[in-house]
């Protein structure tokens, strides 16, 4: 599939139904040789919105976060989402068969949770 900058219809944040955070607060890094364009793929099957936000990257957006998918020699991604979700989104990337590392932080940018495969 081919993503524009317009982006896919999907899930969108819900702001009123989870807790959102203003900045940041989940970094990680996908390991192996799968392409930023074949992990914004398989958000895309489940539902998520995917739009292009340059020539190479992507941001990812569902009712609980919104991912943004970039890097060259590695792919790395950060973003928002809600601290309940760290788990779903943990189990998401072990069902697609990413090798992954996650690291989630608090509005004052302590580690809460950190986790890898």
């Amino acid at each position: 599939m081919e993503f524009t900058s317009g982006g896919t219809r999907g899930l969108q944040l819900d702001e009123e139904r989870f807790n959102i955070p203003d900045g940041n607060n989940i970094y990680g890094k996908i390991k192996g040789t799968v392409s930023k364009e074949q992990i914004a793929t398989k958000f895309h099957e489940l539902g998520w919105s995917v739009r292009k936000s340059s020539w190479t990257d992507f941001e990812i957006e569902s009712q609980w976060a919104e991912l943004n998918i970039e890097g060259d020699k590695e792919v790395l991604f950060n973003g928002t989402i809600d601290e309940t979700k760290f788990e779903e989104l943990e189990d998401l990337l072990i069902k697609f068969g990413f090798e992954f590392s996650l690291e989630l932080y608090n509005q004052e940018q302590e580690l809460l949770k950190k986790t890898s495969n």
